[in-house]
C-alpha cells in the first residue's frame, strides 16, 4: 500500500516564499463583500490580503498557513502596522529608502511573540535590506528584471512604457514598441511552468495546473 506524502514532506518551508501578496486585494474585497460581524478564514501568505479584510467594517480574520515562516512574517507586519506610523512602516518594510531599519525594528520587537521574535532576530540581514524583497517569488521577479528584461528592452523603453499616457496611447505603445518577438519568446520561457516551478515557486505547487502557465500569464 502506498502512503501519500504530505506537502510538508516534499516542500521546504523554512524560508519566505512570498514577501508580498501578488493578488489584487480590491478585487478580493469586491468579490467577497465582507460585512460587519463576518468571520473570515484567509490563507496568510505574506499577510497583505488578510490585512485588507480588516479595512472593512468590523470583521474577524483568521489567517492560517502551512508555512510557519509566512506566519512569522505576517506577525512582523501586523506588529509594525499597529505600533509604527505610516512612514516608518514603509521604511521598515522596504517600500521607502531607509538607513536605520534595525533601529525601527528594535523599537517594536518587544511586542512580538517569542517564536516570531526569534525568527526576526535571525533575519537581521533581510530586515536591513527590506523584507519585501526577500521572498523566493520576489527574487524570481528580480532575476527577470535584472537579467532577462535588458535582453529585450532598454531602460528608456521601459520608462516610456510606464510613463503617464492615455489608455489608447499605452495600447499603441505596447503593440508597436514593446510587444516584440523577443519579448514574447523570453517571457514565455521565463514564466513557463517548468522555470517558474523551480526558480519562482516549487514544482509541487504547480502539479495540478493543467494550463500553459506562460500563455495564461502573458
Amino acid at each position: 500500500m502506498s502512503v501519500e506524502k504530505k506537502i510538508t514532506d516534499t516542500v521546504d518551508f523554512n524560508f519566505i516564499r512570498y514577501a508580498n501578496c501578488w493578488e489584487d486585494a480590491d478585487v478580493l474585497l469586491q468579490a467577497l463583500q465582507p460585512t460587519a460581524g463576518d468571520k473570515i478564514l484567509s490563507i496568510a501568505s505574506a499577510g497583505d490580503n488578510s490585512f485588507a479584510f480588516l479595512a472593512t467594517d468590523n470583521v474577524t480574520v483568521h489567517a492560517i498557513d502551512v508555512n510557519e515562516t509566512q506566519i512569522h512574517l505576517c506577525e512582523f507586519k501586523k506588529v509594525a502596522i499597529k505600533y509604527l506610523d505610516y512612514n516608518s512602516y514603509l521604511q521598515l518594510m522596504g517600500f521607502a529608502p531607509c538607513t536605520n531599519r534595525l533601529e525601527i525594528y528594535n523599537s517594536i520587537k518587544t511586542y512580538l511573540s517569542p517564536k516570531t521574535l526569534d525568527w526576526c532576530n535571525s533575519m537581521h540581514v533581510q530586515i536591513t535590506n527590506g523584507i519585501i524583497f526577500t521572498g523566493k517569488f520576489e527574487k524570481y521577479f528580480a532575476k527577470f528584471r535584472k537579467y532577462i528584461l535588458p535582453l529585450v528592452h532598454s531602460t528608456k523603453t521601459c520608462q516610456q512604457l510606464l510613463a503617464n499616457k492615455t489608455d489608447a496611447q499605452q495600447l499603441d505603445f505596447y503593440n508597436t514598441k514593446f510587444n516584440t518577438w523577443r519579448w514574447r519568446f523570453l517571457f514565455k520561457i521565463f514564466f513557463s511552468k517548468f522555470v517558474m516551478g523551480r526558480a519562482g515557486r516549487d514544482p509541487e505547487f504547480l502539479k495540478q495546473v493543467q494550463i500553459t502557465v506562460s500563455e495564461f500569464i502573458f
